[in-house]
């Protein structure tokens, strides 16, 4: 699929310059299932920063059981039933980029 803003790959994610790449996904609720496509997406086309919205999870056990991604970190979380988002790091992108008075 083709259209003016270039292959519908380009849709999954956003390459900020030469250094970071960054991909935003609806996930309608994040489970284990779902990680494991997710990351293979992301592996693939060298995302560094994934932002998931409506992950759906309570609180942080929650999202740890169901939202491990291999290889990135989760950089923060608002949990709500509905409305809650994610933000993951990958590792080495984390090691690279984040001051280390923002490591914890």
């Amino acid at each position: 699929m083709t259209n003016k803003n270039g292959p519908f790959k380009d849709h999954l994610t956003l390459s900020i310059g030469g250094e970071l790449r960054v991909c935003h996904f609806n996930i309608e609720g994040i489970s284990k299932s779902k990680c494991e496509v997710l990351s293979k997406i992301i592996n693939k086309e060298r995302v560094d920063v994934i932002a998931l919205q409506e992950t759906n999870t309570l609180n942080d056990e929650d999202i740890g059981k169901k939202g491990f991604i291999q290889g990135y970190l989760l950089l923060g979380a608002i949990h709500h039933k509905q409305y809650s988002v994610a933000t993951y790091i990958k590792e080495d992108t984390w090691h690279r980029y984040v001051p280390d008075y923002f490591r914890r």
